[in-house]
C-alpha cells in the first residue's frame, strides 16, 4: 500500500524511504595544461561557429552574399518599374473611360 504523499511531510517521507546514494567524492582538480583548458573551453564554441558558417554557406548567406544584395536591388527595381507601367496603363484606361462617358 502506497502512502498518500500529500498528507506526509517531505522530510518525513525522505527519512522513511530506504534510499541508496551512489556517490563518490569529487576528484581533486587535475593539473591540466593551459592548452587543454583553453581547448576544452573554446572547442564547443568553435564547433558551433563552424557549423553555423557551413550551413549559412549552403543556404547562400540569406541571398545577401557575393553580390546577392545587388541582385535583390535589381529585382526590386524591375518590380517597381512593372508596377509603374501597370499604373500608367490603368490611368490611360481611366482617362479613356472618362472621355467616353463625357461624350455621351
Amino acid at each position: 500500500m502506497r502512502p498518500r504523499l500529500r498528507n506526509i511531510g517531505f522530510s518525513v517521507l525522505l527519512l522513511a524511504l530506504p534510499l541508496l546514494f551512489l556517490a563518490r567524492p569529487a576528484a581533486a582538480a587535475q593539473d591540466d595544461s593551459p592548452f587543454l583548458t583553453i581547448l576544452y573551453t573554446w572547442a564547443p564554441v568553435l564547433l558551433i561557429v563552424a557549423l553555423w558558417i557551413f550551413f549559412m554557406r549552403r543556404m547562400g548567406w540569406g541571398n545577401f552574399g557575393k553580390g546577392g544584395y545587388k541582385e535583390y536591388l535589381r529585382v526590386n527595381q524591375e518590380r517597381m518599374e512593372s508596377i509603374d507601367r501597370s499604373l500608367a496603363r490603368i490611368a490611360e484606361q481611366l482617362e479613356r473611360l472618362v472621355e467616353v462617358t463625357a461624350r455621351k
